[in-house]
């Protein structure tokens, strides 16, 4: 980053909750980009982990999962929740792994 954002400005504070939300909204994206590039698909991204880090409110980051599951889908992976909706599996196979349960 090499200055700050326009949307930081003081004249924006009553817009600020909704700059956070898109902001930890991209960073959940980044994660499980990486997640992706990095772990197998055995492996399930923690939401729990994640929102207990950067959003401290777990109904908004499974709001955030639920909008980003489409985007995953519309590119070709399969999702499904898991752990009572705290882990996301994100597969390219027919069927989910066989660690998965729902």
């Amino acid at each position: 980053m090499d200055s700050f954002d326009n949307n930081l400005n003081s004249k924006n504070k009553k817009d600020f909750s909704v700059v956070l939300y898109n902001f930890n909204k991209n960073t959940l994206r980044k994660k499980i980009y990486f997640h992706i590039l990095k772990e197998e698909e055995k492996d399930y991204f923690c939401i729990y982990t994640f929102d207990k880090k950067y959003v401290k409110n777990i109904e908004t980051t499974r709001k955030m999962i639920s909008e980003l599951i489409p985007e995953l889908e519309n590119i070709g992976w399969k999702c499904k929740l898991a752990y009572g909706d705290t882990g996301l599996f994100i597969y390219s196979t027919k069927d989910p792994p066989v660690n998965w349960w729902g």
